[in-house]
């Protein structure tokens, strides 16, 4: 499809894409040089919200299709749908698909790691939004306007130019007196003599009939001696140290329900209840324009963010490069777990008799998982990853949340096959199970 260019009389601002200092496509660029605020900040958000069933990759996705490569141009679904969106229309957009990605996590895991991760993305959006002056009740009025975008063939006019005073022809203010060309309207000395009046008399028909002079043409009073202005300083308001002692003492006392849970559950409680307050304080220094806990309320929400990630973890994982090859059958049920790296599996060598069953469970957190099974035994296969490609046999289903769940009956005539159950969970990567 042949790009097509925005007209130059464009005038609302555009949010596109950033070529300089992209790592992918330039989304986390061009929103960073939109609102100064620094992309890594975005990096990390979209990074954390990957791990709540693949909403970052989603997000992200929607993002480079939807803004334009350079602001003088269209993007894909804005040539797609024939109608072009401003900066606050795409900043609505991507806003809404956010919410919705939150609310789908809240409906589908209820409380869990992967729903407090995307809340807390969600929260910080709302309280740096509303400490930078957005107007939440104006937005949520004028979302349906912003929504609907501006056809491609008719883009907002430019301004009109400001036109110059109409002058009057020129006019002679006695015998033998040269005419000055271009003397507007209301101005010059001759409009009394061409009236028809003796000079110094003024035609008050006529100053009925004409506009009033601009403001820019009347004569500056002149401006009475005044005191030198003395520069203010801003007052300090105490709602910064109050609002930072009373999250320190609501995460203290924080402590003793959070006492009841395990690690990294319990930092979260007590993060989570500190962040609560801060997000309060913001609120309360945004009406009364104080400033300085938005700092503090982003450091708590990447902590709270990084334990949830860590709460993710598969308790026991190995990381890196990790191969298994089980050569026993005890105990009767397998686990093998993966946090970050690529994994092998081999369960050829596992001593399972006819009609023996085993149970393998397989977890993996972020990368790739190869699954060997003996050709003789029969596969009872549960597979599930969340975002990711699933590949059984050759047959690849890809995510969000793909899964497989089959018999692999054993190759050739076997009586009385050995029994393998193998369940696998996986979050971010891609899984293959095949014979060996």
């Amino acid at each position: 499809m042949a790009e097509q260019q925005v007209p130059t009389q464009v005038s609302p601002p555009r949010l596109s894409l950033a070529p300089e200092g992209r790592m992918i496509a330039g989304v986390c660029t061009g929103l960073g040089r939109h609102t100064g605020i620094d992309p890594v900040v975005y990096r990390v958000g979209f990074a954390l919200l990957t791990l709540a069933h693949g909403q970052g990759i989603l997000l992200y996705i929607a993002a480079a299709v939807l803004m334009p490569p350079r602001p003088e141009a269209y993007s894909p679904v804005e040539q797609l749908l024939r109608r072009w969106f401003d900066a606050a229309g795409a900043l609505s957009i991507l806003g809404a698909l956010l919410s919705v990605g939150v609310l789908g996590s809240l409906v589908g895991a209820g409380l869990s790691t992967d729903a407090v991760g995307a809340v807390t993305v969600l929260g910080l959006v709302l309280l740096v939004a509303h400490a930078r002056g957005a107007n939440f009740v104006g937005l949520a009025r004028s979302l349906p306007e912003r929504l609907q975008g501006h056809p491609l063939q008719d883009p907002p006019a430019a301004p009109p130019a400001t036109t110059p005073p109409a002058t009057a022809p020129p006019a002679t203010t006695g015998p033998g007196t040269p005419p000055s060309p271009g003397v507007p309207l209301d101005k010059g000395p001759g409009v009394a003599a061409a009236s028809g009046l003796a000079p110094g008399m003024v035609d008050l028909a006529s100053l009925r009939s004409r506009p009033a002079p601009p403001v820019d043409d009347l004569p500056e009073p002149p401006l009475a001696p005044c005191a030198p202005a003395v520069a203010r300083r801003p007052g300090r308001s105490p709602l910064t140290p109050i609002t930072v002692l009373a999250a320190l003492g609501a995460g203290a006392a924080a402590t003793v329900p959070a006492a009841a849970h395990p690690f990294p559950y319990s930092s979260m409680v007590v993060l989570g209840t500190a962040l609560a307050v801060i997000g309060g304080g913001m609120l309360l220094g945004g009406w009364f324009r104080v400033r300085g806990l938005a700092g503090i309320g982003v450091i708590l929400t990447f902590t709270l963010l990084a334990y949830t990630a860590v709460a993710e973890m598969p308790s026991g994982s190995r990381h890196g490069d990790v191969e298994w090859r089980p050569m026993e059958t005890s105990p009767a049920r397998q686990d093998y777990r993966l946090g970050l790296g690529s994994g092998r599996l081999d369960l050829t060598a596992l001593p399972v008799r006819p009609g023996q069953r085993a149970q393998v469970n397989a977890e993996l957190l972020a990368g790739a998982l190869v699954v060997t099974v003996p050709r003789a035994a029969r596969v009872e296969l549960d597979a599930k990853v969340r975002f990711g490609d699933l590949t059984v046999a050759g047959r690849v289903l890809g995510g969000p949340n793909a899964r497989d769940t089959r018999v692999l009956e054993p190759e050739g005539d076997v009586a009385n096959p050995p029994v393998i159950a193998l369940r696998i969970r996986g979050k971010i990567g891609d899984v293959e199970v095949r014979r060996g």
